[in-house]
């Protein structure tokens, strides 16, 4: 299988952020079956549910070879232990087009009211 276009890596002080690779899945199906990730879900401790982790891990592993690629799911690591403490997503959605006028901001826009706006 070939690796992805663009893969994803990142390191700070304390994480590394990149690409789920399969050696990545045990740690990964560990986090989703975590009993505490199980409860805030409602996902019980079944063989349904790590099948279902399973298939949600290796959706992850086909965005990385999308053309063109559109999907992120980035694993973040502890810089030390390497052990996966969460992930991150950024999913595509195609957008409707709508008018002008009944348009709501962009996500992560700041609207100003206009009593506060400069002259």
């Amino acid at each position: 299988m070939r690796g992805p276009e663009f893969p994803v890596h990142l390191h700070s002080t304390r994480f590394v952020f990149r690409d789920f690779i399969e050696t990545d899945r045990a740690g990964f199906i560990a986090c989703q079956m975590d009993e505490r990730y199980r409860a805030l879900y409602g996902h019980p401790d079944s063989a349904e549910t790590r099948d279902r982790s399973n298939a949600l891990f290796d959706r992850f592993l086909d965005w990385q070879h999308a053309q063109p690629r559109r999907n992120f799911q980035i694993g973040i690591f502890d810089r030390n232990s390497l052990d996966v403490p969460a992930c991150a997503a950024a999913i595509h959605r195609p957008t409707v087009r709508r008018s002008a006028s009944n348009s709501p901001p962009p996500i992560g826009a700041v609207t100003v009211p206009r009593s506060r706006q400069r002259p």
